[in-house]
Parts: C-alpha cells; sequence; structure tokens
C-alpha cells in the first residue's frame, strides 16, 4: 500500500511552487517583530518576546521561529517572559493578565487574572520571575503566585502602587514598586497576602528615604536593585550604594554581563540608551553602540548579550561586535489602508484619528512582496519620504495601467511612486491643482483617493477651498469647488463613472460627483445626508461599491445601500436599510455595528469590517456566513481598519488594530471561462487532513459534479466564483472512502461554445 500511495502521488500531485499553501479557512499572521519587549533563554535557546509574538532563535545556528497567535499563543501584547529551567517551561505574561505556559509541544493557556471580576483597573503584568514549581507576576495591581505543578493560582497580595520587579533569593521574595521595595519570607508564618507584613526598605536599610525602584537582577546571592539614578546592593538585612549617576543619566534596567551587573541607562533622552557593567563601584560603558532604546538584555553561556529594543532588527553583542537579525515583517501594526497592486499588497501606516486630527505617523509604507517577503519604507531609510516630511501617509490608490501607486500623505501632499523604476514624485500646493486646508494653510491633506476607468486619478483635498481635484492621465491637474462640503474623505467610482465621496464629520454623508463630458461642463453635485436618506448614523468611515454596481455607506449604526444610477441626481435617492430576520424577527442589518470596511469576494459575499469583528454575509445579504473575533477565531483584535481581497488566490487581508492577518476563503474570483489550469487543493487528501477540498479555476459559478469511477454520484455544489468546495463527505454524511474520484465542471455561454472540464482527485484514507 505504501508503494501505491507513492506513485498514486507522483501521478496526481499538481506543482504548487507559485501557490499559496494556506489550506481554506486558514490564518496567517503578518506582524511587525521591530519592539523586543523582553528577551529569556533555555540552554540551546533565545527567546525574544516582541509585542505581537513570540521570536525563538536556536543558538546553535541562530536560525529562527515564529509563534503568535495564529499559530498557537492565547493573545497578542507579551509584557513580559521567563524560562523556567527545571521546569523546562516557558512563561509568555501579556498586558492583559493572561498567560501562555509552553512547555515542550504543549501550550497552557491561564485567563483567570484576564477574567477576574474582583480586579479592577489594569491586570498588566509587568515582570515575573520563577522558581522551582513557582511563577510570582508583578502586576499593576499586585503580586500574585502560580503553581506550574498544580495548575492554579496561590496567593495574591493585592498592593496600592503598580510592581516594576520580582526576584526570588531562596525563600526571600523581593518586590519592586513605585514606592520603593518590600520583601517577604516564605518561611515565616505570615500570610504573604496581606500587604502590610511585607517589609519595607527605607533610609535605615541603607537606601533613601523616597525612591523608586525600577529593577532587579541577582548577583552571587545578593540583589542589586537600580532605583532612579543609583544602583544598590544587599540582602534581607541591609543594602549600600554601588554606584550613583549623574542628573542627567537614570537607570532603564540591570541585568547580568560578563559575571557582572549589566546597567542600561538613558540620557534626557529615552531612546538614547547606553549599557554599562558595574566592577567594584566603578562603572566601565559598552563602546560598542548595540541600542537605540533597549527594554532588556541578556547573556547566554556562549558569551552572547541578546538585547531586546524598540527599534528594527534582533541586536546581539557578539566578541565587542554588534550584528544584527532581520525578522520579516512590516515595520508597523499600524495600518489605514491597504492595496493589492498585482501580486504585491501595498500598505499605507496611517496617521489621523477618527476626528481627522493629526497623529504624526512616521512609519511611512509597506509592501508585501509575493513571497513572502516585506519591503518597509520611512523616514528612516528612505530620503525622499524624510526630506519632504511626508508624515500620515492616510490613503493608497494604484494606476489602472502603469506601474504607478499614489499615496496621499495627510500633511504633505501626495506621493506618485513608480515602483517598477522605484522613482517618486511630489504632488502638493506648491505645483497641482491641490490646496492648503483652511487654517492650515501649509499643509496639504489628502483624505481619498480613486482611479476611474480611463486612468484618471480623483484626489479629495480635506478642508481645502477646492476639496477635489482630478489629475488626469495626460497629467493635467483640475480642481472643483465644491459648495456642499470641504470635509471630503474616501472614493468609490460606480460603474457609470460617478464619483461617491464619503463627507467626514458631524452630520456627514456622501457627496456625489459627475463632472459631465468634460472638465469645463457644469457639474452634476448632490450631498446625501441624514435630511435626504436612510442615513442614520452622525458618522460614517466606509464607502465601497460592490460587484453589481450597488455603492454602500458604512456608517455607526450599520450600512447604507444606493442604487439609484443616474437618477441619483434628479430624484430623491433614499438608499436602503437591508431588513434582515434575526430569530424570526424583522431587523435593520448590521444595525448595531461601526462599519469601518467592506468589500466584496469572488462569490460576491459581503465582507463587512466592524468595530465588532469581521461579518461574512451571503450575496443578497440575507444570510450571516460567518461572524470572526477576536475570542472565537486568530484576530488580534475586534477593532478592524480596513479589508482587501486578493481575488486570483482567494486570500482576504485583514487589519486590525493590532496588525494584520489574511485568511483563505472560499471564494476566487472566475472569469466567464475555464483557465487552462484545474486542479484540486489538497491533491492527494492524505490521512491526516480533515479538511475542505478545493476544486481552483474554474469559471465564475459554474455546476460542479463529483463522481467516483464508476459515475456513482458523490456530490454537487456551485463554484463560489471561480472555486468550488467538498468537504470531502458523501450524499449520507460519511466520508468518502480511499480512491480515485472525478471533478466535472461545466458552464453554457451564449456567446461561446459548452466550456466543460474533467479533473480527478486521490483520497488516501
Amino acid at each position: 500500500m505504501k508503494l501505491l500511495y507513492q506513485i498514486l502521488l507522483l501521478l496526481f500531485i499538481v506543482p504548487l511552487s507559485a501557490q499559496d499553501q494556506l489550506a481554506i479557512g486558514e490564518w496567517r499572521s503578518h506582524l511587525p517583530t521591530k519592539r523586543g519587549i523582553a528577551v529569556s533563554q533555555s540552554q540551546e535557546k533565545v527567546y525574544y518576546a516582541s509585542e505581537f509574538g513570540l521570536i525563538v532563535i536556536d543558538k546553535s545556528d541562530f536560525s529562527m521561529s515564529f509563534m503568535d497567535k495564529v499559530n498557537g499563543l492565547s493573545d497578542v501584547g507579551i509584557s513580559a517572559l521567563q524560562y523556567n529551567q527545571e521546569k523546562e517551561t516557558l512563561i509568555l505574561a501579556y498586558s492583559n493578565g493572561k498567560l501562555d505556559i509552553l512547555s515542550g509541544s504543549e501550550i497552557q493557556y491561564v485567563s483567570d487574572l484576564f477574567t477576574n471580576a474582583n480586579i479592577t483597573g489594569s491586570r498588566e503584568i509587568n515582570s515575573l520571575d520563577t522558581q522551582g514549581d513557582f511563577v510570582y507576576l508583578a502586576t499593576n495591581f499586585g503580586l500574585v503566585q502560580y503553581n506550574l505543578e498544580e495548575e492554579n493560582f496561590g496567593f495574591t497580595c493585592f498592593t496600592s502602587v503598580a510592581l516594576t520587579d520580582v526576584k526570588i533569593i531562596n525563600s526571600i521574595i523581593f518586590m519592586a514598586t513605585e514606592d520603593g521595595l518590600y520583601s517577604f519570607d516564605l518561611n515565616s508564618n505570615l500570610n504573604p497576602a496581606d500587604f502590610t507584613v511585607w517589609r519595607y526598605y527605607s533610609e535605615v536599610d541603607g537606601l533613601e528615604a523616597l525612591y523608586e525602584c525600577r529593577s532587579l537582577a541577582i548577583k552571587d546571592g545578593r540583589l542589586f536593585l537600580g532605583t532612579a539614578d543609583k544602583v544598590f546592593s544587599g540582602t534581607e538585612d541591609g543594602f549600600e550604594l554601588e554606584y550613583a549617576f549623574e542628573l542627567d543619566e537614570e537607570i532603564r534596567f540591570l541585568s547580568i554581563y560578563n559575571e557582572e551587573i549589566l546597567v542600561g541607562t538613558y540620557t534626557n533622552d529615552i531612546n538614547n540608551i547606553g549599557l554599562h557593567t558595574l566592577q567594584e563601584n566603578n562603572l566601565i560603558s559598552i563602546e560598542e553602540n548595540c541600542t537605540a532604546s533597549t527594554n532588556d538584555a541578556i547573556q547566554d553561556q556562549n558569551g552572547v548579550l541578546w538585547i531586546a529594543d524598540d527599534y528594527s532588527n534582533i541586536r546581539y553583542l557578539e566578541n565587542g561586535s554588534c550584528k544584527t537579525i532581520t525578522p520579516p515583517g512590516p515595520f508597523s501594526e499600524s495600518i489605514s489602508e491597504m492595496k493589492l497592486v498585482g501580486d504585491r499588497l501595498f500598505i499605507v501606516s496611517g496617521g489621523v484619528n477618527d476626528n481627522y486630527v493629526y497623529s504624526f505617523n512616521q512609519d511611512g509604507f509597506y509592501i508585501l512582496e509575493p513571497d513572502g517577503t516585506w519591503t518597509n519604507e520611512n523616514r528612516r531609510n528612505n530620503s525622499f519620504i524624510d526630506d519632504n516630511l511626508l508624515v500620515n501617509l492616510f490613503t493608497i490608490a494604484s494606476h489602472p495601467t502603469e506601474p504607478i501607486v499614489m499615496m496621499g500623505s495627510f500633511y504633505s501632499g501626495l506621493i506618485e511612486y513608480n515602483y517598477e523604476e522605484d522613482s517618486y514624485t511630489l504632488h502638493d500646493k506648491d505645483n497641482s491643482s491641490l490646496q492648503g486646508s483652511v487654517g492650515d494653510g501649509q499643509r496639504t491633506r489628502i483624505s481619498g483617493l480613486a482611479y476611474d476607468n480611463n486612468g484618471n486619478l480623483w484626489v479629495s483635498n480635506h478642508l481645502a477651498g477646492e476639496p477635489l481635484s482630478v489629475y488626469t492621465n495626460e497629467g493635467e491637474w483640475i480642481s472643483f469647488p465644491i459648495e456642499e462640503s470641504t470635509k471630503l474623505a474616501a472614493i468609490t467610482i460606480d460603474p457609470s463613472g460617478r464619483k461617491w465621496i464619503l463627507v467626514e464629520g458631524l452630520g456627514g454623508g456622501i457627496m456625489v460627483f459627475d463632472e459631465g463630458d468634460s472638465y469645463t461642463s457644469p457639474n452634476d453635485v448632490v450631498l446625501l445626508g441624514r435630511s435626504n436618506s436612510e442615513i442614520e448614523a452622525e458618522k460614517s468611515f466606509s464607502i465601497e461599491t460592490d460587484r453589481e454596481g450597488t455603492v454602500w455607506l458604512g456608517t455607526r449604526v450599520g450600512p447604507v445601500a444606493f442604487n439609484c444610477g443616474s437618477n441619483v441626481f434628479e430624484f430623491d435617492c433614499l438608499g436602503d436599510r437591508r431588513i434582515v430576520q434575526q430569530d424570526g424577527i424583522n431587523a435593520i442589518l448590521l444595525a448595531t455595528e461601526d462599519i469601518r470596511s467592506m468589500v466584496f469576494d469572488g462569490a460576491n459575499r459581503m465582507w463587512v469590517g466592524t468595530k465588532n469583528g469581521v461579518f461574512i454575509l451571503s450575496p443578497d445579504t440575507e444570510n450571516q456566513i460567518y461572524h470572526y473575533t477576536s475570542e472565537n477565531s486568530p484576530l488580534f483584535d475586534d477593532s478592524i481598519i480596513d479589508l482587501v481581497y486578493d481575488g486570483s488566490q482567494g486570500l482576504m487581508y485583514v487589519a486590525t488594530d493590532k496588525g494584520l492577518l489574511s485568511i483563505r476563503t472560499e471564494a476566487t474570483n472566475g472569469p466567464r471561462t475555464h483557465s487552462s489550469n484545474i486542479y484540486a487543493f489538497p491533491n492527494p487528501v492524505t490521512p491526516d487532513y480533515n479538511g475542505p477540498i478545493a476544486i481552483k479555476g474554474l469559471a465564475e459559478d459554474v455546476n460542479v459534479k463529483i463522481t467516483d469511477v464508476n459515475g456513482l454520484l458523490v456530490y454537487e455544489t456551485t463554484a463560489l466564483g471561480g472555486q468550488a468546495i467538498w468537504n470531502g463527505m458523501d450524499y449520507n454524511g460519511n466520508k468518502a472512502a480511499s480512491g480515485v474520484y472525478l471533478v466535472f465542471t461545466s458552464t453554457t455561454d451564449t456567446f461561446s461554445d459548452i466550456d466543460t472540464h474533467v479533473t480527478k482527485v486521490l483520497i488516501v484514507r
């Protein structure tokens, strides 16, 4: 049987070197790794916590592997970690109080602190220490003990002040707080949950009358503690001063390097970190600059100092030389808008809040390449962006035929980027019809972009005197005065070329614009809002045209559909708030949802990004197919920023407040006829696979019949766009037996011959 399987494998397997191997319904994360929160180690591995996931580095060859919420972790937002050598267990702590305990290939999720109603305020775990069976968590509300062996919590000592660090020496727990150092002897008969019995260290113990305890480290059985500007050492019996810094230098953290105390300091600027070793009351600076804004550092048994830093790349100091490892990923989790350009995903990082107030975002733009690598362009590595102060990159559009991407800065104008030539051109108030904003005349605010079918770029120029401009395909700039509103934002263009433009702010809605036969002829303009349409919300944030030409406005109280054609200028175009059945009762579609993005997949199913996750609706919007949230899916956050659909691959890109994911959908875009490459995936279907089987490369919405080799019908369905899904079951709900199955697809087109195709699927049980 094994030989037969190998022969059939060679006959049926389809080359997929250019295909994404993500299975139907599977997710993939696309997260930044630039910010190092903390670092720990085992004998073989270095564990590097970024804000969004865990990077594991093999000490022998410096190879990397990644873990995040998509492939095993419970959440994003790691705030601390430590490896327990005795238990061979890694403990991850999160800013919301969750714990992940990794032991071998198993992960235990501990959410008690996250869900505990008795804890008020922040549940953030700032630091932890582990000894034997126990983990001690320094949180914003106090100190918590957790038993690794029994998998339950011990005592909780609630404090009135946030804890910054915790260390254990034998039976003594030392607790660092913003108000100073405390200790407790676990061998005593006192109750560690009672904060009043903890010993406080003051000037009578060799410290100061008032001080902030920022960090702790242990060397040769002694505790070293860092205040704002001093390092002390001692035991539970008392402390002595080791070193005092000048007034302009403060302590960030303590660690161990070359068997000495390592002190991370900053001078005036928190982003200017220095590393020093403390040797016999003298401070020796590490001259090799390997830091920018360091949060933690640890030395391994090979003498390598691993550095967790806020800025790009994993940094390590080896034999006195600073080296870096560059993990793949976008520069930042910040996203405002995405655009698929061929097989590349372009992303702009944003820069305004819901009220269109500057946030001075300097993260630039990112490109996800077809091979999964990232290109990141920002002020730190791109002189054009830096020289022109191109912050707040907010909106994006791509030319329909030329290798040009346009990116709008809500501050400094419009970037024209030729990605084949890698060249840039800036359009702003000084060289185009774009204008400065009223009250902020030096700034050229771009808030919406869209190309029409003729290659003309339409631009929303927020709060300008003439807030709508067009950059024609011939290179001419023309602006239009708009009496109805100057707060124009996102633009979508319907099949007839009418521009539907989101109007930002309270009382906004949609402005519909038609320039007529020429840019100089009278323009048709109408403003649809709360007074003359079905729009009820005081604010709207998204606008999109579906595959049938209907324009959808996403508001704070659900979507509104407009399908008025040219009558939008001649008659009342009220719009339509769809009525659906919910538990047998008529209700307005998504009436309680704050809509932030909408997109339509290859089967014209509506994906709706909200402040409450992603809803997927049937083409008629009457049925809810899925509702993805951070609780029932790998979504990092329920707040959705943007959605982009790659119809050729069936991938949906989902931008959340905490980063980017993609999911392989059940639908792809389908042409009118079958492609030349129809295949099933996976094929063969191996015994360990239990997911759906996709038949790809089909004509749009074709009929699909699956039979066994004897012609017995096993399954029948209709393609979702250009892709059909088979659950691997027969009509009786039983798993299809091992064997070869034939997939018949056909479509009739009145303008061509009948288009049919047969492909095969091998199932091995």
